[in-house]
């Protein structure tokens, strides 16, 4: 499951919704999703988040996502692309 932008953020919140469903999930540029259930939802999955660069304000909502996550196993991996 992907999305980028605003499709990101809805993807956040189908793989909520969704648990068991999706084998890998990379939302791309997304905003930020606070949902009690993420976490238990995709534990099991492989979660690739990418963002612009290490910092700002897009940047801050995906490492938030990252923290959240980084207890699932397996570990969320987290892609800056204006990093090369």
């Amino acid at each position: 499951l992907t999305g980028a932008g605003a499709g990101g953020t809805a993807a956040w919140r189908l793989a909520s919704e969704m648990p068991g469903h999706f084998s890998a999930f990379s939302p791309i540029n997304a905003h930020e999703v606070e949902d009690p259930r993420l976490k238990q939802s995709l534990a099991g999955t492989q979660v690739r988040i990418y963002t612009d660069v290490s910092e700002g304000f897009a940047t801050g909502r995906a490492n938030n996502m990252f923290a959240a996550l980084e207890a699932n196993d397996p570990k969320p991996e987290i892609i800056y692309l204006g990093e090369f």
